[in-house]
């Protein structure tokens, strides 16, 4: 591998602002990545040869704003790498989507590690587990990467086909041809609409989204140590703040993603400030006798914002059941979109599995790259982690809003801890230690292997902020 840096002077140590190419020729690198590697953050532009085919196709289609309706948002938009993969609009707590004044119902979670969780489960005995987004709707990456294309809220698109001739029409449709063996009229689209997704779900189960290169894994790797805050901070999160009952580690290098990937009802209040456009596109309590086609009836004949019974179905569900039967949604059933919100709670879970044992449940999500990504919880009501550390200790004791949920919420580890305000601050700068920081590629990268580059020589544009491995092994 040969590393060209231009017009600056390398030194160990130092942050680098700069135009970096690296130069990779038939052959030059095999084994473990070099002691000087440089990592930036993943662009839309790159060509990154340690992604396989499928995983290569999945970052074009995650970075591709080509692929909404109208053209302006792509996967990226709400998952943006700079923001730990979140959404980049903090002062939101929820995602708008690419037509103006259309919101999401929740706050965009983090796409970077969610790879490890695992696919849904649920019994009546142990509860739920895996899945992905808040309330575990879909069953696993794959299942997840299908849903904002079509959702009307996000990306927008009428129908999988207008999906596929947009990536049919782009710079990358050769390696769409590749990777799916697709050609206009010889596939189905079904199973073309599905190598998209499972694409986009390799790509998120790639290095670039689960880099473990924090200074905590700095520290586990015992070349970094922590500051006698951050000490006390994992101590108190290991120990009498409860934390880690939910958001497991075990000081495994890695492997630790801070989650059990269960669900729990923390007793959180509602948020007043959500710009919601559309309340049957929120996964809200409902009555369950009530039959789709009835309910779109009534909406239609009523033209009042009182009619809402779809609230609660779940969010993909409801784009299918306003589609016709060649899965476009009609102009008829638009109007639906822009009825006025009417506030109603949220139960999460329970108002997917239609339990209410379960109601007001949501994941536990992942700690890597938290502090990137406010605000926090699934509804955005908490605007800093001092704030969330903050709820967790005095929730049951003086804490000003009541729970939107108030059954079925978890008063072991939440509510009264006892906690002062120096180890709160404590509980937080432990919590900055997970964030992914190119200063600590070495410990990470030091032993990993990669494949050969392609033939070349093929130079590739890295990006713009770099950051040199300063570090020795303690």
């Amino acid at each position: 591998m040969k590393i060209n840096m231009i017009n600056k002077q390398v030194s160990k140590g130092v942050a680098l602002s700069s135009a970096l190419f690296v130069t990779c020729f038939t052959g030059a690198y095999a084994g473990t990545i070099s002691d000087h590697l440089i990592i930036a953050e993943p662009r839309e532009d790159t060509s990154s040869w340690w992604l396989t085919d499928e995983q290569q196709l999945g970052k074009h289609l995650f970075f591709d704003q080509n692929l909404s309706e109208p053209a302006g948002q792509s996967c990226s938009s709400c998952h943006l790498p700079k923001a730990g993969f979140a959404d980049p609009d903090s002062h939101l707590p929820v995602s708008e989507g690419v037509v103006p004044g259309r919101f999401g119902s929740r706050n965009s979670p983090s796409a970077a590690y969610a790879a490890f969780s695992p696919n849904f489960s649920y019994s009546v005995i142990t509860g739920a587990r895996g899945g992905q987004f808040w309330d575990g709707r879909a069953s696993d990456l794959v299942d997840q990467a299908k849903g904002p294309f079509l959702n009307p809220v996000e990306m927008n698109n009428t129908s999988i086909l207008s999906v596929i001739n947009k990536v049919q029409a782009s710079s990358y449709e050769p390696l769409f041809e590749q990777v799916c063996k697709y050609s206009a009229g010889g596939m189905d689209i079904i199973a073309g609409y599905d190598c998209i997704a499972k694409s986009i779900a390799s790509y998120e189960k790639s290095i670039e989204l689960n880099l473990f290169i924090s200074k905590y894994d700095a520290f586990l790797a015992g070349w970094e140590e922590l500051t006698k805050q951050e000490e006390l901070g994992r101590k108190l999160f290991n120990g009498r703040a409860y934390c880690s009952s939910c958001h497991e580690s075990n000081g495994e290098e890695h492997k630790d993603v801070f989650t059990d990937f269960s669900y729990y009802n923390l007793g959180l209040p509602r948020n007043t400030e959500f710009p919601f456009s559309s309340p049957i596109f929120a996964p809200f309590e409902k009555s369950a006798a009530l039959k789709t086609q009835a309910v779109l009836q009534d909406i239609l004949d009523s033209k009042t914002s009182n009619a809402n019974p779809l609230i609660g179905k779940p969010l993909t569900s409801i784009i299918f059941d306003l589609r016709d039967k060649d899965n476009v949604l009609t102009e008829e059933k638009r109007h639906l979109l822009n009825l006025p919100y009417r506030h109603v709670r949220d139960l999460g879970l329970g108002g997917i599995l239609n339990i209410p044992s379960e109601n007001g449940k949501f994941k536990t999500p992942t700690l890597r790259n938290v502090e990137l990504t406010p605000p926090y919880m699934h509804n955005g009501v908490l605007k800093t982690l001092k704030d969330v550390v903050n709820f967790y200790n005095t929730r049951d004791v003086g804490y000003p809003n009541p729970p939107e949920v108030p059954e079925n919420m978890e008063r072991r580890r939440v509510g009264n801890l006892g906690l002062t305000a120096e180890e709160e601050e404590a509980i937080v700068a432990y919590l900055l230690t997970l964030t992914d920081d190119r200063r600590y590629v070495q410990p990470r990268f030091s032993t990993i292997s990669l494949p050969k580059p392609k033939p070349g020589p093929v130079i590739l544009p890295i990006g713009n902020e770099i950051g040199l491995v300063p570090f020795s092994k303690k």
